[in-house]
Protein backbone atom coordinates (compact mmCIF):
# COMPACT_ATOMS: atom_id res chain seq x y z
CA UNK A 1 0.00 0.00 0.00
CA UNK A 2 1.35 3.43 -0.92
CA UNK A 3 0.31 7.08 -0.88
CA UNK A 4 1.63 9.99 -2.94
CA UNK A 5 1.81 13.45 -1.35
CA UNK A 6 3.31 16.47 -3.13
CA UNK A 7 4.99 14.15 -5.62
CA UNK A 8 6.53 11.97 -2.89
CA UNK A 9 5.52 8.30 -2.60
CA UNK A 10 5.26 6.72 0.86
CA UNK A 11 4.88 2.99 1.47
CA UNK A 12 5.25 0.27 4.09
CA UNK A 13 7.63 -2.57 3.23
CA UNK A 14 7.88 -5.78 5.29
CA UNK A 15 10.69 -4.33 7.43
CA UNK A 16 10.40 -0.55 7.20
CA UNK A 17 8.66 2.61 6.00
CA UNK A 18 10.07 4.22 2.85
CA UNK A 19 9.66 7.26 0.63
CA UNK A 20 10.71 8.19 -2.92
CA UNK A 21 10.82 11.70 -4.37
CA UNK A 22 12.85 11.17 -7.54
CA UNK A 23 16.27 11.39 -5.93
CA UNK A 24 16.28 7.84 -4.62
CA UNK A 25 14.60 5.64 -2.04
CA UNK A 26 15.09 6.54 1.61
CA UNK A 27 13.56 5.60 4.93
CA UNK A 28 10.85 7.87 6.26
CA UNK A 29 12.52 10.04 8.93
CA UNK A 30 12.35 8.67 12.48
CA UNK A 31 10.67 5.47 11.28
CA UNK A 32 13.26 3.35 13.11
CA UNK A 33 11.36 4.21 16.29
CA UNK A 34 8.13 2.65 15.06
CA UNK A 35 8.86 -0.01 12.45
CA UNK A 36 8.82 -2.82 15.04
CA UNK A 37 5.03 -2.85 14.64
CA UNK A 38 5.52 -4.36 11.17
CA UNK A 39 6.52 -7.58 12.90
CA UNK A 40 2.96 -7.89 14.23
CA UNK A 41 1.47 -8.27 10.74
CA UNK A 42 0.76 -11.78 9.47
CA UNK A 43 2.52 -12.05 6.07
CA UNK A 44 -0.61 -13.73 4.67
CA UNK A 45 -2.69 -10.67 5.66
CA UNK A 46 -0.21 -8.06 4.47
CA UNK A 47 -2.22 -7.42 1.30
CA UNK A 48 -4.95 -5.87 3.49
CA UNK A 49 -2.75 -2.94 4.55
CA UNK A 50 -4.29 0.33 3.38
CA UNK A 51 -2.58 3.70 3.08
CA UNK A 52 -4.04 7.18 2.71
CA UNK A 53 -3.27 10.85 3.21
CA UNK A 54 -5.13 13.10 5.67
CA UNK A 55 -4.66 16.64 4.31
CA UNK A 56 -6.27 18.28 7.35
CA UNK A 57 -3.24 17.41 9.48
CA UNK A 58 -0.62 16.57 6.82
CA UNK A 59 -0.51 12.93 7.91
CA UNK A 60 0.22 9.72 6.02
CA UNK A 61 -1.66 6.76 7.52
CA UNK A 62 -1.40 2.99 7.28
CA UNK A 63 -4.10 0.69 8.67
CA UNK A 64 -3.30 -2.98 9.13
CA UNK A 65 -4.45 -6.22 10.84
CA UNK A 66 -2.64 -6.86 14.11
CA UNK A 67 -1.75 -10.55 14.25
CA UNK A 68 -0.72 -10.34 17.92
CA UNK A 69 -4.38 -9.64 18.75
CA UNK A 70 -5.61 -12.38 16.42
CA UNK A 71 -6.98 -9.88 13.90
CA UNK A 72 -7.34 -10.80 10.24
CA UNK A 73 -8.90 -7.47 9.21
CA UNK A 74 -7.43 -3.97 9.64
CA UNK A 75 -7.61 -3.08 13.31
CA UNK A 76 -4.63 -0.83 14.03
CA UNK A 77 -3.07 2.25 12.52
CA UNK A 78 0.28 3.97 12.35
CA UNK A 79 0.64 7.51 11.04
CA UNK A 80 3.32 10.11 10.49
CA UNK A 81 3.12 13.89 10.20
CA UNK A 82 5.15 14.86 7.14
CA UNK A 83 5.97 18.33 8.49
CA UNK A 84 7.71 17.35 11.74
CA UNK A 85 8.00 13.54 11.22
CA UNK A 86 6.25 12.72 14.48
CA UNK A 87 4.67 9.25 14.65
CA UNK A 88 1.84 7.75 16.64
CA UNK A 89 -0.09 4.49 16.72
CA UNK A 90 -3.52 3.32 17.83
CA UNK A 91 -6.46 1.02 17.19
CA UNK A 92 -9.30 1.67 14.75
CA UNK A 93 -11.44 -0.88 12.92
CA UNK A 94 -11.61 0.58 9.43
CA UNK A 95 -11.12 -1.44 6.26
CA UNK A 96 -10.43 1.53 4.01
CA UNK A 97 -10.42 5.32 3.82
CA UNK A 98 -11.10 7.83 1.08
CA UNK A 99 -11.43 11.56 0.48
CA UNK A 100 -14.65 13.22 -0.68
CA UNK A 101 -14.34 16.71 -2.17
CA UNK A 102 -17.46 18.85 -2.61
CA UNK A 103 -17.39 22.61 -3.31
CA UNK A 104 -13.77 22.73 -2.23
CA UNK A 105 -14.40 21.01 1.12
CA UNK A 106 -12.39 17.82 1.70
CA UNK A 107 -14.03 15.18 3.90
CA UNK A 108 -12.24 12.08 5.20
CA UNK A 109 -14.44 8.98 5.06
CA UNK A 110 -13.72 5.57 6.58
CA UNK A 111 -15.54 2.26 6.03
CA UNK A 112 -15.78 -0.27 8.87
CA UNK A 113 -16.11 -4.06 8.67
CA UNK A 114 -19.92 -3.88 8.45
CA UNK A 115 -19.79 -1.52 5.48
CA UNK A 116 -20.84 1.55 7.48
CA UNK A 117 -19.31 4.77 6.19
CA UNK A 118 -18.01 7.12 8.88
CA UNK A 119 -17.14 10.79 8.51
CA UNK A 120 -13.84 11.50 10.28
CA UNK A 121 -12.11 14.63 11.54
CA UNK A 122 -15.36 16.43 12.27
CA UNK A 123 -16.49 17.46 15.75
CA UNK A 124 -15.08 16.12 19.00
CA UNK A 125 -17.44 13.20 19.71
CA UNK A 126 -17.80 9.65 18.42
CA UNK A 127 -21.32 9.35 16.97
CA UNK A 128 -22.73 11.31 19.92
CA UNK A 129 -20.66 9.52 22.59
CA UNK A 130 -17.47 10.69 24.24
CA UNK A 131 -14.37 10.09 22.13
CA UNK A 132 -11.92 8.23 24.36
CA UNK A 133 -8.30 9.28 23.83
CA UNK A 134 -4.95 9.32 25.60
CA UNK A 135 -1.44 10.55 25.00
CA UNK A 136 1.57 9.19 26.84
CA UNK A 137 5.18 10.31 26.93
CA UNK A 138 8.22 8.16 27.36
CA UNK A 139 10.48 8.65 30.39
CA UNK A 140 12.29 11.96 30.37
CA UNK A 141 15.09 13.23 32.60
CA UNK A 142 14.32 15.86 35.21
CA UNK A 143 17.10 18.47 35.26
CA UNK A 144 19.15 16.22 32.94
CA UNK A 145 18.89 13.38 35.47
CA UNK A 146 21.80 14.71 37.49
CA UNK A 147 20.05 14.35 40.83
CA UNK A 148 16.88 13.02 42.40
CA UNK A 149 14.51 15.96 42.79
CA UNK A 150 11.21 16.75 44.41
CA UNK A 151 8.40 17.35 41.92
CA UNK A 152 6.13 19.83 43.61
CA UNK A 153 3.69 20.64 40.86
CA UNK A 154 2.49 20.31 37.28
CA UNK A 155 1.55 23.40 35.28
CA UNK A 156 -0.88 22.56 32.45
CA UNK A 157 -0.96 24.69 29.32
CA UNK A 158 -4.21 24.09 27.41
CA UNK A 159 -6.37 25.96 24.94
CA UNK A 160 -9.92 24.95 23.96
CA UNK A 161 -9.97 23.25 27.35
CA UNK A 162 -13.33 21.48 27.76
CA UNK A 163 -14.06 18.67 30.20
CA UNK A 164 -12.10 17.02 33.00
CA UNK A 165 -8.93 15.14 32.12
CA UNK A 166 -7.09 12.41 34.00
CA UNK A 167 -3.34 12.79 34.51
CA UNK A 168 -1.22 9.81 35.59
CA UNK A 169 2.32 10.71 36.54
CA UNK A 170 5.03 8.08 36.99
CA UNK A 171 8.48 8.64 38.45
CA UNK A 172 11.57 6.50 38.96
CA UNK A 173 15.06 7.08 40.31
CA UNK A 174 17.22 5.17 37.81
CA UNK A 175 16.53 3.91 34.26
CA UNK A 176 17.32 0.32 35.28
CA UNK A 177 14.93 0.31 38.24
CA UNK A 178 12.46 -2.58 38.09
CA UNK A 179 9.73 -0.65 39.92
CA UNK A 180 8.48 2.93 39.91
CA UNK A 181 8.66 5.32 42.85
CA UNK A 182 5.26 7.00 42.48
CA UNK A 183 2.24 6.48 40.19
CA UNK A 184 -0.40 8.98 41.37
CA UNK A 185 -3.55 9.97 39.47
CA UNK A 186 -4.90 13.52 39.27
CA UNK A 187 -8.04 15.11 37.82
CA UNK A 188 -7.49 18.32 35.85
CA UNK A 189 -10.60 20.49 35.61
CA UNK A 190 -11.31 23.21 33.05
CA UNK A 191 -10.21 26.06 35.28
CA UNK A 192 -7.26 24.39 37.00
CA UNK A 193 -3.99 26.30 36.50
CA UNK A 194 -1.82 24.21 38.82
CA UNK A 195 -1.70 20.60 40.05
CA UNK A 196 -0.14 20.08 43.48
CA UNK A 197 2.24 17.11 43.62
CA UNK A 198 4.56 15.50 46.12
CA UNK A 199 6.73 13.24 44.00
CA UNK A 200 10.38 12.32 43.82
CA UNK A 201 12.78 10.98 41.19
CA UNK A 202 15.27 11.57 38.39
CA UNK A 203 12.94 10.52 35.59
CA UNK A 204 9.24 10.89 34.92
CA UNK A 205 6.58 10.21 32.33
CA UNK A 206 2.94 11.19 32.09
CA UNK A 207 -0.28 9.90 30.58
CA UNK A 208 -3.15 12.29 29.85
CA UNK A 209 -6.58 10.93 28.93
CA UNK A 210 -10.25 11.81 28.60
CA UNK A 211 -13.56 10.23 27.54
CA UNK A 212 -16.02 13.07 28.21
CA UNK A 213 -18.75 14.07 25.77
CA UNK A 214 -17.69 17.33 24.03
CA UNK A 215 -14.23 16.96 25.59
CA UNK A 216 -11.56 18.93 23.78
CA UNK A 217 -8.20 20.59 24.29
CA UNK A 218 -5.11 21.86 22.57
CA UNK A 219 -1.88 21.22 24.44
CA UNK A 220 0.91 23.74 24.70
CA UNK A 221 4.16 23.58 26.69
CA UNK A 222 3.80 21.46 29.82
CA UNK A 223 5.89 22.41 32.84
CA UNK A 224 6.99 20.93 36.15
CA UNK A 225 7.93 22.74 39.32
CA UNK A 226 10.89 20.95 40.88
CA UNK A 227 13.25 21.50 43.79
CA UNK A 228 16.25 19.80 45.33
CA UNK A 229 14.80 19.93 48.83
CA UNK A 230 11.28 20.52 50.13
CA UNK A 231 10.57 24.23 49.97
CA UNK A 232 7.56 26.40 50.46
CA UNK A 233 6.31 27.78 47.15
CA UNK A 234 5.81 31.51 46.83
CA UNK A 235 2.36 31.78 45.26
Amino acid sequence: AFTVVDGIAFWAAPFGFYMFSGGGVMKVPRSDEIEIILQSIDPEQRFKIQSFYNPAFREVWWIYPDDTSGETEPSNYVKVNIDDWSWDIGTMERNTFGLLTLTGVITLLGVDRDGTIWQHETGVNADGAGLSWHIESGYFDIDDGNASLNIDGYIPDFQRNVGDKILIFTTRDLPVDASDLDVPTYTITDEMAYVDMRLFGRQAKFRLMQDAVDGDFRMGAQRLEVGGTPIKRQR
